[in-house]
């Protein structure tokens, strides 16, 4: 009997391991947002999403919110995807286009039909598409490998006209479109050339083409300057952060919350130079705030920062800014950002996933819904089995026994235990304890299946991840 148990533990042991291999195996790819909910596809190419759910943009065929990550279908063929503010399109390997979430201004691109969209459903029949742009809250565009670039949904499309389509159509005629970013009723585009362009609402100088007028309107792509430098792009709802191959950035548009970085609060309407760095590599912009990453894998953020969303940790709910670029803690292995209206993701160069600001509808992935934010970035992901800092987390806790039959015991070394939460493999919330003021606490589980759980340990300091299983 003695040996049968032996075996028994080690043979769960060893499933542990695996798991725990297979979790770190499939990290995080890439992560968007842009406005309360937020997706992600793993180095699998599975799809994940979370958040906000009131017209269906996280594909799971429910409206109802998610407060962590969940996978939607089984497909491991997703190369990229991107939220607008309530709908959702993503890409898959084999060159198809996928569509779903909001629909009531034809974003999705489906044809006359404006009822929201459950699931991923495929947009046409084409093949050839290559890249999805920034999305609008009414408007979608996306680019084929030929590099013409397509677009739908409603405003100022950039066809020569001021309403839209509820099909892909081609605009223009141009065959080297890179990417492009639509605001709130304004788009910027940029060409392989390096050149700049922009069309829509000139609403306080969006289109940084030298006017502030809500009305002086271009219903076609017309380029900013004459410059060929640009590298990247991305447009909040009214300004637009750009950097150049020199390393330089640069803003312009709407300004009342510094979104500009530029230690004014005064719009602009050309293309203005922030600072005098020269490392700048990438930008990520949504609503009122900024994020940019530079060469040596820093990350910077700026503007509004009322709900915490620029994680530089000092905010208050009172409408704080950041006047200038700040720097997010003192990391140098950020690879990758999403920024959304209240919150923002955050990748590491080993996948790991990271979010901060207001858990607005769980847009955070942290299994909060509307409690308090954070202001600073939270581990949500963690896929580096040999990271040191890791395993310093890990050290502030002795949980145990491991597996268990009934109880699990949580015991502090020096943080205050806040609330411990189960999820089961399919994402769902089976036990939530609060705990108050206490370094210790005795969890029983003995009314849960045998399987493997996460178990999620909040403390006034961080958020900690076990894996528990269940005999």
């Amino acid at each position: 009997m003695k040996k049968n148990y032996l075996i028994k533990n080690q043979v769960l042991l060893i499933i542990f391991l695996l798991i725990s291999c297979f979790s770190f195996s499939q990290c995080w790819e890439s992560v968007s947002q842009r406005g309360i909910h937020s997706a992600g596809i793993k180095t699998d190419g599975s799809l994940w999403t979370w958040g906000n759910n009131i017209h269906g943009q996280l594909g799971d065929g429910t409206l109802v919110k998610k407060s962590i990550p969940i996978q939607i279908g089984t497909d491991t063929n997703w190369r990229q995807v991107s939220c607008g503010e309530q709908h959702t399109i993503a890409l898959k390997t084999d060159g198809t286009l996928w569509v779903w979430g909001d629909n009531g201004d034809h974003q999705l691109g489906i044809g006359p039909n404006q009822a929201d969209v459950l699931t991923p459903t495929q947009l046409g029949t084409d093949t050839n598409w290559d890249k999805i742009c920034e999305l609008s809250p009414f408007r979608s565009y996306a680019i084929k490998t030929d590099g013409t670039l397509w677009a739908w949904g409603s405003g100022y499309l950039g066809n020569n006209l001021n309403y839209g389509t509820d099909t892909p159509i081609q605009i223009g005629t141009a065959t080297n479109w890179k990417t492009v970013s639509s605001g709130w009723n304004f788009t910027i585009g940029l060409k392989t050339d390096g050149t700049l362009w922009s069309w829509g609402d000139a609403y306080r100088g969006a289109l940084g083409n030298g006017s502030f007028i809500s009305f002086d309107s271009s219903l076609i792509p017309r380029q900013i300057g004459t410059d060929s430098n640009w590298k990247s792009i991305s447009t909040g709802d009214y300004h637009t952060i750009a950097t150049k191959t020199d390393g330089s950035l640069y803003a312009w548009g709407y300004n009342t919350f510094f979104q500009l970085g530029n230690n004014s609060n005064s719009d602009r309407n050309v293309p203005t130079r922030i600072g005098t760095a020269t490392d700048w590599d990438v930008v990520y912009a949504c609503a009122f705030h900024s994020m940019a990453k530079k060469n040596d894998g820093t990350v910077w953020a700026w503007g509004n920062n009322s709900q915490g969303q620029l994680g530089v940790d000092t905010y208050s709910y009172y409408n704080y800014t950041e006047e200038v670029p700040m720097q997010i803690n003192a990391s140098t292995d950020w690879s990758y950002l999403g920024a959304g209206y209240n919150h923002t993701l955050g990748l590491k160069n080993d996948g790991s996933l990271y979010a901060w600001g207001h858990p607005n509808n769980g847009s955070l992935g942290n299994g909060n819904f509307n409690a308090s934010g954070t202001s600073r970035p939270i581990l949500i992901n963690n896929c580096s089995a040999l990271n040191t800092n890791d395993f310093d987390i890990e050290n502030q806790f002795s949980v145990y026994p491991n597996p268990t039959n009934g109880f699990i015991s949580i015991v502090s070394k020096g943080s205050q235990l806040q609330k411990i939460e189960f999820y089961d493999l399919q994402g769902r919330l089976v036990i939530t304890e609060i705990i108050n003021n206490n370094n210790f606490s005795k969890i029983n589980i003995s009314h849960l299946g045998s399987a493997t759980y996460l178990m999620k340990i909040t403390t006034e300091k961080a958020i900690t991840n076990y894996k528990i299983i269940k005999n």
